[in-house]
């Protein structure tokens, strides 16, 4: 698992350097890459690669998890990815699939839904606006969701 600090901050997208490095790292034995850097979620990619005996394989790379805990309030920066992932093995040990799933962060400021720091999965808090201290922060966790979503493609 190749784990880099990469990546143009506050950009949802991945930069063409982060592709060209990921193609790299997978071609030179990484089975997962999982950035971070940019303060956002990054859009996500499986890289087709062959490997040195010349047989096909599929990477996942998720080019940035953004971020779990946050003192930052601009735009985007207060969500992250939590990475779950499944490897598959084959009856002689090898990887044969990876399979990562994602689960929608907030990290919510101190005063806003509780009096702390804290981080909490946005799908456990969607329709709960009674919880939130201050409501306008349950809508920007809501319309961030959304929006990253619709940015980078990320199914949770």
């Amino acid at each position: 698992i190749a784990l880099p600090h990469w990546g143009n901050e506050y950009e949802t997208s991945h930069a063409p350097s982060q592709e060209e490095l990921a193609r790299w790292l997978a071609a030179n034995g990484a089975d997962l890459i999982v950035g971070s850097h940019p303060h956002v979620v990054q859009d996500t990619d499986m890289l087709e690669v062959t490997d040195a005996g010349g047989n096909p394989r599929k990477v996942p790379v998720i080019y940035s998890l953004g971020n779990a805990i946050s003192n930052m309030s601009a735009a985007n920066t207060q969500i992250g990815l939590l990475l779950n992932v499944h490897v598959a093995r084959d009856c002689w040990g090898s990887v044969s699939d990876i399979i990562p799933e994602y689960v929608f962060l907030w990290s919510s400021l101190p005063g806003r839904l509780k009096d702390r720091h804290c981080t909490v999965k946005v799908k456990d808090y969607i329709g709960k606006e009674k919880y939130w201290r201050q409501p306008y922060e349950y809508r920007k966790m809501v319309n961030t969701y959304l929006n990253i979503k619709a940015l980078t493609g990320i199914e949770d």
